[in-house]
């Protein structure tokens, strides 16, 4: 995968339990991805279902990496 800003090959960081909270009130989504991130613009991306990457806005949400 590349870095949509950059153009350049991203690095596999790990995978991640992420909670996604939609609306308040709503119960979080609970799910885990794989995440990569650029070395120059330091952006983190998950991989989309098509395989392109998608940048991550909330880091904070990433609480628990899997082994």
């Amino acid at each position: 995968m590349k870095c949509t800003k950059c153009d350049l090959q991203l690095d596999f960081v790990g995978r991640y339990i992420v909670r996604e909270d939609f609306e308040a009130g709503a119960p979080a989504q609970i799910r885990d991805m794989e995440v990569w991130q650029c070395d120059v613009c330091k952006t983190y991306f998950e991989a989309s279902m098509s395989g392109k990457p998608v940048p991550i806005r909330f880091m904070q949400s990433l609480f628990k990496r899997l082994e």
